[in-house]
């Protein structure tokens, strides 16, 4: 059952891809956004929350992230790099519970 959801899910976001056909105007606020893309003093992102695009000046932007960085109350500098010893756990974990033949629907 959950195969057959799964293909069917699939067709459905193919046939709308290639079916999509973007409006002029959709097309023009691509093209603006391009264009401003390519100027290296301006970062474009997508809001935390909603739809939309946020276009930030580039050094505004960056002492936004440095201010959030140093805030000592939300981060603490590592004497080392965690990220390879937390990936062996969730490797040790995952193989544990496939010897066990325990396995999650995604």
């Amino acid at each position: 059952m959950a195969g057959k959801l799964a293909t069917d899910l699939s067709h459905l976001a193919h046939s709308y891809v290639s079916t999509f056909k973007p409006s002029k105007k959709d097309i023009q606020r691509h093209k603006i956004l391009k264009g401003l893309k390519s100027n290296n003093n301006i970062v474009i992102l997508k809001p935390d929350k909603g739809n939309g695009v946020v276009v930030m000046d580039r050094s505004d932007y960056n002492q936004g992230l440095q201010k959030i960085i140093r805030d000592h109350t939300k981060f603490k500098q590592l004497k080392e790099d965690q990220t390879l010893k937390r990936e062996k756990m969730l490797q040790r974990l995952l193989r544990k519970l496939k010897d066990k033949n325990l396995s999650f629907m995604c």
